[in-house]
């Protein structure tokens, strides 16, 4: 009897150990995916001014695309999250990167923050 109950308590201890570890490394999973997440971000692709918020850009009211996105150049539309061709216009599409934002001759979110507590 004394055999049977310790293999039982050693059976608890056991899957009790392993449940821990699975958690643990779920935890882990979850940490490192949050890490590697940016906060979504809109560009406008007419002027390329990047801001948090969805919807219309307010000097070229053109909808605006998330950053990481295609978009196409010709159409100033979102055409989603692989490269191609414009389904309407049959334009290559383009990246919407900060970068390209940058290159292009767009605003930063920083700098236009900066801006308004000036004026």
């Amino acid at each position: 009897m004394k055999k049977l109950m310790l293999l039982f308590f050693a059976l608890c201890f056991g899957y009790a150990l392993q449940a821990q570890t699975t958690t643990d490394a779920a935890i882990t999973k979850v940490v490192k995916k949050q890490q590697v997440q940016n906060p979504a971000a809109y560009a406008c692709p007419k002027c390329f001014h990047i801001s948090k918020g969805i919807g219309q850009c307010p000097d070229c009211k053109v909808e605006k695309v998330q950053l990481g996105t295609y978009y196409c150049p010709k159409c100033l539309k979102g055409t989603g999250a692989k490269a191609g061709n414009c389904p309407d216009c049959k334009t290559a599409s383009a990246q919407m990167t900060r970068k390209y934002c940058a290159k292009m001759g767009g605003t930063q979110m920083k700098k236009d923050m900066k801006e308004k507590t000036n004026s």
